[in-house]
């Protein structure tokens, strides 16, 4: 049996204002939950995206098995549910089906013996089951813990099933909760991170993991034959997920890669709205949005990259005599890295970003009106002008002043994200050439920006003008002086004669 699930995060703060609204719903019923989850020491189920658990609920015990994407805010699993007559799990009364999915994921008669209790959860659960706009939904509010071992972690999340109907429908009651038309909306951000998998880790004591934003994530499951809007739709979806993953992972770590994988999943989606959005009916308000949230993460980066892997090096080599100075600066690097983390934090653990992802995430859910152009239709005309604006912005690189070659990095940037949209409608080894040479670019282009962001930051940073002068001495230095922009000339004059792969593109 699938089941299709949307969670929320609750914040303490929030909290009561929350249970005001859901009181609307009616009269819930409650009931005390206690879940047992088993795995293997190897981690067998969990490391393959499967939940076995055995859940007391009331004088019964219920044994379920989950499979598929517990990664997802949004999620469509897999579940096998079945009353056993104590608390023992009972593998060989499973159906068929669910037996299957433990036989490929290795769990073989041995493996079964060495099942073990991970972890548990216990949590108060308030249900209320929904009929909205010809659905079935279950809305339920769980408080409690999640417990493992001597370690413990606060739950307290709402969830929204959809037991019959389209999931559009799941999305517009849960912003009916969250955002409706009297009232402040509630800072109730989609949760990426099933039960399972919070109680996995915190078993293990281990860090959220880092969602990286590469294009096989955010572009899969597109097609070539795929029309622009579904495309786009797909797209956005899957970076949504990247986002919320990493956002979630930033909120209770200082880990830098959040910050910049949640900027890169942003960058790649609002490279597909501007090569696809007139051909969809994305709202203007979504796009707004994502150019926000894009502009609250950008400070934090930088001050990462400044903080963390520009200065360092440089400091390093400065006399004894800027020593002092250097540390300073140093000090008050750090201290702006923080402020510009906090106010990233704050923006994603937001009202105004749960609007915008709970949003996005229903208008991916919709299907698009009519069929229009495809990728393939699309692809030679679309890149050969991103390709154009970059030749063009790039033309006597050197003689560009910062802001210019700026722009020339972004346009490269851009030029790369498109070729991973449209590399299911492209032939692959000429693609492959075009995108080595390509990401050669990109790299010198970014090492050319981290250095005119730190020579542009420094004087905000220290009054010091020696050290000022030094450090940017070092950093011509370190970026191989006007050589660097030489070789990016050519970088660019050769990209602009190689072979474009749009122009022998599949069905052409």
């Amino acid at each position: 049996m699938a089941e299709i699930e949307l969670k929320l995060a609750v914040p303490a703060g929030a909290l009561t204002r929350l249970r005001g609204r859901l009181r609307r719903l009616g009269e819930p019923s409650c009931q005390v939950l206690d879940t047992t989850y088993f795995d293997t020491p190897e981690r067998l189920l969990g490391g393959q995206g499967l939940a076995l658990r055995l859940r007391r609920q009331g004088r019964q015990w219920v044994q379920t098995l989950k499979s598929g994407d517990a990664s997802a805010a949004l999620s469509a699993r897999g579940e096998w549910e079945r009353l056993v007559p104590r608390r023992a799990l009972d593998l060989r009364g499973l159906p068929a089906d669910a037996r299957q999915v433990l036989q490929a994921a290795g769990l073989d008669a041995r493996a079964v013996a060495t099942l073990r209790p991970g972890f548990r959860t216990r949590f108060r659960r308030s249900t209320w089951l929904v009929e909205h706009d010809g659905t079935q939904i279950e809305v339920a509010l769980d408080e409690g813990e999640v417990i493992a071992g001597k370690r413990r972690a606060p739950l307290c999340e709402l969830e929204f099933e959809l037991k019959a109907g389209a999931a559009a429908a799941l999305l517009d009651l849960a912003l009916q909760v969250v955002a409706p038309r009297r009232g402040a909306p509630l800072a109730l951000v989609p949760l990426p991170e099933s039960k399972a998998a919070r109680g996995a880790r915190l078993a293990l004591g281990a860090q959220p993991e880092v969602a990286k934003a590469q294009a096989r994530r955010v572009a899969a499951g597109i097609e070539a034959g795929m029309s622009a809007s579904a495309a786009l739709r797909r797209v956005l979806a899957n970076g949504l997920d990247v986002l919320l993953a990493n956002a979630s992972g930033l909120a209770e770590s200082d880990e830098p890669e959040f910050v910049h994988q949640a900027r890169v999943a942003l960058r790649r989606t609002r490279s597909a709205v501007r090569l696809l959005g007139r051909d969809a009916d994305l709202p203007e308000a979504l796009i707004e949005e994502m150019h926000w949230i894009a502009g609250a993460l950008g400070p934090a980066r930088d001050a990462d990259v400044l903080h963390a892997d520009t200065l360092p090096p440089l400091l390093a080599q400065l006399p004894a005599a800027l020593r002092a100075d250097a540390a300073a600066l140093q000090l008050t690097a750090r201290t702006r890295q923080r402020a510009a983390r906090g106010a990233a934090r704050a923006a994603i653990r937001s009202a105004r970003f749960a609007v915008f992802a709970l949003r996005l995430m229903q208008w991916c859910a919709t299907p698009p009106r009519g069929r229009g152009a495809t990728l393939s239709q699309l692809a030679s005309r679309r890149l050969a002008r991103a390709h154009r604006k970059l030749i063009e912005a790039g033309a006597f690189f050197c003689a560009l002043a910062p802001a210019e070659r700026h722009r020339v990095r972004i346009l490269a940037k851009r030029l790369r994200y498109a070729l991973d949209l449209f590399a299911c409608a492209l032939p692959g080894r000429a693609t492959s050439d075009y995108v080595e040479a390509l990401s050669a670019l990109q790299d010198r282009l970014g090492a050319l920006n981290d250095a005119a962001v730190a020579a542009e930051r420094l004087p905000q940073l220290t009054s010091a003008t020696a050290l000022i002068e030094a450090i940017g001495a070092a950093l011509h230095a370190a970026q191989g002086g006007a050589e660097v922009l030489v070789q990016a000339e050519r970088e660019l004059a050769a990209l602009s004669r190689m072979t474009q792969p749009w122009r022998g593109k599949k069905g052409t």
